[in-house]
């Protein structure tokens, strides 16, 4: 390859000093020609600073002071960032070997890309495999329609993130749904190139935030939908937000100040669809399952062309005889497994 695009990582930490080298080790052996490579700590009251400190030469620019999560970490890398191509990797995930240069050769020889979605895998403290099952997007339906996103493996050219600017620091769990959101609304998804090679590896373990906060992720995203839905005034599929959500999120925090010229009123319902079948998707007390019923039921009335969806039939038939089998049920599975 004659010429090596820069690529911007910035990598957000807070007392992650245990994976930190892990991290960092996966991104600098790589000896990508024209990195542009940021590390920014939280304060962290660990080791972590000493762990940078060892990778000190091969970072550019590297900080350690109390932030406001996140977002607000990732947001002073961005400020600095001048590479062609950017993305953030958490400090227990990890960039798989020769990731680099494979990004930069996508992007030198697709001119008009704007976002490059590589493979992700996931992996636990003992370094067992977790399989997944990785999704390729091909209208705008199936991108909202997607609870979550393969951000590790995510790498936008900077016009793109030029574009929708820095990460809203008041998101702490969905900020990257919202880069998401905001660019397959303005770029449109033939802007991505979808590949199956895995570019980076996601680490679950108990301190994690996706092992620990899924009522976050789920209160954020019915927020981000809303907000979406507010600003392409589809009040019917806000209503039935509010209908589904009230009891977990306040919605007179939703936003319409972006907008997303693009999304139509079927992505925004695939959205909620399946944000209630995610939210559902497991049930342990009665009151979940009484909410369970009536959620279905709101989707029966109101989302009609969600009814045939794999996934609604075989919840229904989780809830179809009632709370007292559906208990006697679990206790047998529970059993006999």
């Amino acid at each position: 390859m004659d010429k090596f695009p820069r690529i911007t990582i910035i990598v957000p930490s807070y007392n992650q000093a245990e994976y930190l080298d892990e991290t960092l080790s996966s991104i600098i052996d790589q000896a990508y020609p024209n990195l542009e490579l940021f590390v920014i700590d939280g304060g962290s009251t660990d080791t972590s600073v000493e762990v940078i400190e060892r990778f000190s030469s091969a970072i550019t620019w590297w900080v350690s002071e109390k932030d406001q999560g996140q977002s607000h970490a990732i947001n002073k890398g961005l400020k600095r960032a001048t590479g062609d191509v950017i993305n953030w990797i958490n400090s227990d995930d990890i960039l798989a070997e020769g990731s680099l240069n494979k990004i930069a050769y996508i992007f030198e020889s697709n001119p008009g890309l704007h976002c490059l979605i590589g493979g992700l895998e996931y992996f636990n403290h003992e370094k067992k495999w977790i399989p997944q099952t990785q999704q390729t997007f091909t209208t705008l339906t199936e991108a909202y329609g997607s609870f979550r996103i393969r951000q590790p493996s995510m790498f936008y050219s900077k016009k793109a993130v030029a574009y929708f600017g820095e990460l809203n620091s008041e998101l702490h769990y969905c900020m990257d749904l919202d880069w998401w959101y905001k660019f397959i609304g303005h770029f449109g998804i033939e802007s991505t190139l979808q590949i199956s090679d895995t570019l980076a590896f996601f680490r679950i373990h108990h301190s994690s935030k996706s092992s620990t906060a899924f009522q976050g992720f789920l209160k954020e995203k019915a927020l981000l939908i809303y907000s979406i839905a507010l600003s392409q005034s589809f009040k019917h599929e806000n209503r039935t937000l509010e209908i589904l959500f009230n009891d977990i999120v306040n919605f007179s925090n939703a936003v319409s100040n972006f907008k997303y010229p693009e999304i139509t009123s079927s992505a925004v319902r695939s959205a909620i669809f399946s944000l209630v079948i995610v939210r559902h998707s497991e049930i342990y007390t009665k009151a979940e399952f009484t909410r369970c019923v009536f959620a279905l039921r709101v989707i029966r009335k109101s989302f009609p062309e969600f009814i045939l969806d794999p996934e609604y039939i075989k919840l229904k038939k989780v809830l179809r005889f009632g709370w007292f089998w559906f208990r006697i049920n679990r206790k047998l599975k529970s059993k006999f497994s």
